[in-house]
């Protein structure tokens, strides 16, 4: 009995959780070396495959885990109308990094100097989407969802936000700041969409969106790394504005926006009870509750009983 109350708790269930998606992971590492062994890996249809392997294997394995240890469906894989919450998170994505490097833009800070369309482009379109599926996967479905079961919303918010700036830190370029500037960013705008949402298709492919109109298209290293993309460009002028090397993510730009959709996001979630509260306050509410006397009139005899 007290080995199924250990294994129920959430956060005993965070680590279950990542070792099956560990499994399905490894699962994906197998088919990409036998694309390579089959010397088609780095063919746009050898990306393909190992993107969907990836994918398949790693849902597979946390749909096994839900089934066993959660024992629900896998629900923040909605499939109703799935393929317009994906285009509500691609026009999401794309559109924070429009207005960024729009800015930049107007400002002279950015400028366009060709076009240059190749079959790379193509391979880092899927390279992108496995990464925003993966760390959705992980820092949305996994770690916040089941951080916020036992310690609220809040704290989860704030674990989440560390762990995407301390996954960062170690990216080319990266610097304090930029790992502050990720973990508000993909830290906390990203885990305020899923609570507003809670449906990791949105938070997905908004991440892909970010990362791909940002390097795929637009020239602009992703996080400290170099892209490839449709267009050639150059990005000048102080780091404070463009973020220098590690990209647009660490400019004064980025933080705006992110600050200004985080406020939104956090006035419609406060609006329609989107925080959740500690576990440990629920049980707290529960034993006052439980406590307090309850008075019974018996028609003959009052009497009370606690």
């Amino acid at each position: 009995m007290r080995i199924r109350t250990f294994i129920k708790h959430p956060l005993i269930l965070m680590l279950i959780a990542l070792v099956f998606v560990g499994i399905g992971c490894l699962g994906g590492v197998t088919a990409k070396l036998l694309l390579r062994t089959a010397g088609i890996l780095d063919t746009i249809p050898g990306r393909a495959i190992q993107v969907s392997f990836f994918i398949v294997f790693t849902t597979c394995c946390y749909q096994f885990y839900l089934k066993k240890f959660e024992h629900r469906p896998m629900t923040e894989y909605g499939t109703p109308r799935w393929f317009s919450k994906v285009l509500i998170g691609i026009a999401i994505g794309s559109g924070l990094i429009l207005v960024q490097v729009g800015f930049l833009w107007i400002t002279g800070n950015y400028h366009i100097t060709e076009f240059q369309p190749d079959q790379e482009v193509i391979k880092y379109i899927f390279l992108m989407i496995l990464i925003g599926f993966i760390e959705e996967l992980i820092a949305r479905g996994i770690v916040f969802r089941l951080v916020e079961k036992w310690a609220g919303s809040i704290i989860a918010l704030l674990v989440v936000a560390i762990e995407g700036g301390l996954t960062h830190a170690t990216n080319p370029n990266a610097t304090l700041w930029s790992s502050v500037a990720v973990g508000l960013e993909f830290g906390v705008l990203m885990t305020l969409v899923y609570m507003a949402t809670r449906n990791l298709w949105v938070v997905s492919s908004l991440h892909f969106a970010w990362n791909f109109t940002m390097g795929g298209i637009f020239d602009i290293a992703v996080s400290g790394t170099d892209a490839q993309s449709l267009f050639k460009a150059t990005l000048e002028g102080p780091v404070w504005l463009t973020g220098g090397a590690f990209g647009i993510e660490a400019g004064t730009p980025a933080i705006l926006i992110t600050i200004i959709s985080s406020a939104i996001l956090i006035r419609y979630l406060k609006n329609n009870n989107g925080f959740k509260p500690p576990n440990w306050r629920t049980n707290e509410k529960n034993v006052s509750r439980d406590s307090i006397p309850v008075i019974v009139h018996d028609p003959d005899h009052s009497s009370m009983r606690h």
